[in-house]
């Protein structure tokens, strides 16, 4: 049985909706991003995945998960976290406490600069805030002034689908870009096509989710 074309429109209208308006956590605050690369033995990353309460998030004691997802690609799982603005010791402790003891085992990075295009009005565009369901995730290490190497990486897509965003990172990459659409080909071809190709591209790792449900069911 097809897709129905209508139903369709009005999930791509409420994906548009939520990236429009986005909240009030997406962007203050102290940000960082957690690649998880492994968890407790006798758990899985699906599992510790929904603990950190999936796509949507979950509050902790010292901090807030905005996104977690299982990923397929350099690293097993990711997340979007977030602290009070400047209170790294509140992100140590979400990180290597409250995360931990739900069996987190990771790399991480804090955010810096976020990509905010060019214009009157623009507003900043990280990564992991919204987006459609098909999700590659891209760090990037540069040798020349990250900034610059994410304000080109953007040029190459004119600024518009399927890049979703990017920001600086403090870590092992310098940024972390977001590509995002309805389908895989739409996410995978671009990280070769416009990214990799960009003056200044050490080199890249990339990982890919499907954020939706994905799970069979009994």
């Amino acid at each position: 049985m097809g897709s129905n074309p209508i139903l369709a429109a009005i999930d791509k209208v409420g994906w548009d909706m939520a990236t429009d308006q986005g909240n009030d956590f997406d962007y203050t605050g102290l940000h960082a991003f957690v690649f998880i690369d492994g968890v407790d033995p006798g758990r899985n990353v699906a599992e510790v995945v929904e603990r950190l309460g999936g796509a949507d998030g979950r509050e902790f004691p010292n901090g807030r998960v905005l996104f977690a997802s299982v990923l397929v690609g350099a690293h097993k799982g990711f997340a979007h976290i977030r602290a009070d603005d400047g209170d790294l010791a509140a992100l140590q402790r979400l990180l290597f406490e409250d995360l931990w003891a739900e069996g987190v085992r990771c790399e991480h990075a804090v955010e810096g600069p976020v990509y905010t295009p060019q214009g009157v009005n623009a507003l900043p565009k990280g990564p992991k805030r919204r987006s459609p369901p098909f999700c590659a995730l891209v760090r990037v290490r540069a040798d020349d002034d990250p900034i610059a190497v994410m304000n080109e990486i953007a040029r190459r897509f004119d600024d518009a689908d399927p890049f979703q965003g990017a920001s600086v990172t403090f870590g092992t990459a310098d940024l972390l870009v977001e590509l995002a659409g309805e389908t895989l080909d739409a996410v995978r071809g671009p990280v070769l096509d416009y990214i990799r190709g960009t003056p200044g591209v050490v080199w890249t790792k990339t990982s890919f989710t499907y954020s939706e449900p994905w799970r069979a069911r009994p």
